[in-house]
């Protein structure tokens, strides 16, 4: 369930670099990639905005959508 800004575990996950419980999140189905907070802004908007090259790697690896 997201918080109040719209943001689920595995955006928080990545919001903070902790890119191995992403990829747990991932591979549990519970989680969308491209999911959108409520300011519409996607976890790979986020990586690209705080700076975090590996996370925005780990993204596009994973096959998030470059336009979300």
């Amino acid at each position: 369930m997201p918080n109040k800004a719209g943001h689920t575990p595995f955006f928080m996950a990545i919001l903070r670099g902790h890119l191995e419980i992403a990829e747990m999140l991932l591979q549990d189905e519970m989680s969308s990639i491209d999911y959108k907070d409520y300011d519409d802004d996607s976890p790979l908007h986020w990586a690209v905005v705080l700076d975090q090259p590996d996370t925005v790697r780990f993204l596009m690896d994973h096959g998030a959508d470059r336009l979300s």
